[in-house]
């Protein structure tokens, strides 16, 4: 973990939990509330619906899916997974 960003590299919309973040355009510092962090299982790392980080992220053209192939539209969310709606 940085707690001055390296010569070169800047950080933006990042969400920082559990420790010293490093401070950029858009980022947030809070419990991402994911549905069941600390397992083995990568759906353990999606966002709850009421997560802060949803509609947070930003686009990227080169990016166009989540980690599962869900099509990101709209605003992003950060991390991963995109949200859908319940």
């Amino acid at each position: 973990m940085y707690s001055v960003p390296p010569s070169g590299v800047s950080f933006d919309h990042n969400n920082w939990y559990g420790g010293l973040g490093v401070s950029g355009r858009g980022d947030l510092t809070a419990d991402p509330l994911l549905v069941d962090p600390g397992t083995f299982l990568a759906a353990g790392y999606k966002l709850s619906p009421s997560s802060p980080v949803i509609n947070k992220g930003i686009s990227l053209s080169a990016v166009t899916t989540d980690f599962l192939g869900t099509l990101r539209s709209g605003a992003y969310d950060m991390g991963a997974y995109e949200s859908t709606p319940p």
